[in-house]
């Protein structure tokens, strides 16, 4: 599993629970809440946020995108490839039902997300301020 955010608002559980016998790669990723991070104790963990708070913008109403202050924006690393193929991701979910072409801004950032400061108004993507959460996007 690289470069994905996972998220427990229950505090307790377990967030990735792995029954195969081999050990799995968990790379790059976001664990936010509380829980056990998974049920394979041989998993290899690399370059993980694990119980640091990532600063996304409004978890409390599922927006999962980082402020700019979050350790997660260029602390990743090239992902590489596994089987031949590359582990880097190439697009990223957009709801409902939808994707996008991944950005790349700078360093790789953990998580599949790229941090652009962009946030959807009205349906539309505008530049805010977001460490100013009070700040207004449009007309006055």
């Amino acid at each position: 599993m690289v470069n994905n955010t996972f998220v427990n608002n229950r505090g307790s559980g377990v967030f990735l629970q792995i029954g195969s016998a081999s050990a799995p790669l968990l790379a790059r990723n976001i664990f936010f809440g509380g829980g056990t991070l998974t049920t394979q104790p041989g998993a290899a963990l690399d370059q993980n946020l694990i119980a640091i708070n990532p600063q996304f913008v409004d978890p409390a109403n599922y927006d999962y995108r980082l402020r700019p202050s979050s350790a997660a924006i260029d602390a990743g690393a090239p992902s590489g490839s596994a089987a031949g193929l590359p582990l880097l991701a190439a697009a990223e979910y957009r709801h409902p039902n939808a994707a996008m072409p991944r950005m790349l801004l700078g360093s790789i950032a953990v998580r599949i997300h790229e941090y652009s400061g962009l946030i959807m108004v009205d349906g539309f993507e505008a530049a805010r301020d977001l460490a100013a959460p009070s700040a207004t996007v449009g007309s006055p």
